[in-house]
């Protein structure tokens, strides 16, 4: 159990349940279990009692690694921040003159449908004619309408 324990924490394993995954799934984990296959349960159970002890030896594990030159001491940072690709960047510039023209449109369309809303002043154009027939005809006192010539 301890060659298990200290090899997963080399690994970064410190879940008693990926361990007991991990032992099943990969050979290495599983040759040094010695075909064994132990449970969660008795996994957690020997990281309590054995604590101190586990963490000395991990300690000691590392310290003579470092001494035989097998690895260097540090702090490794791993970011799992997901973000969306995109390349190209855009200056916060571009991006301000994009939500201008964007907002420019917006007003633009507005004013068409404001504009389709609208009365059309042309709108019943030919109706009010009869009113015009008739005035002309009390000005003149009659109308002739004569047919287009072609020419």
């Amino acid at each position: 159990m301890l060659k298990l324990w200290l090899y997963a924490y080399v690994l970064g394993v410190t879940s008693s349940r990926r361990l007991e995954q991990r032992v099943k799934e990969d050979l290495a984990f599983g040759y040094l279990a010695g075909g064994a296959q132990p449970d969660y349960w008795a996994l957690n159970g020997f990281r309590r009692r054995h604590a101190r002890a586990l963490n000395d030896a991990f300690v000691q594990v590392l310290e003579m690694a470092q001494k035989l030159g097998l690895a260097r001491m540090g702090t490794v940072a791993v970011d799992s921040t997901r973000v969306q690709a995109n390349a190209a960047v855009d200056s916060e510039e571009r991006m301000a003159e994009q939500r201008q023209e964007r907002a420019g449109k917006r007003r633009q369309v507005r004013r068409w449908q404001k504009a389709c809303d609208a009365e059309d002043p042309n709108e019943g154009a030919g109706a009010s004619l009869g009113m015009a027939c008739e005035q002309l005809k009390q000005s003149t006192g009659s109308i002739s309408l004569q047919p287009c010539r072609k020419w």
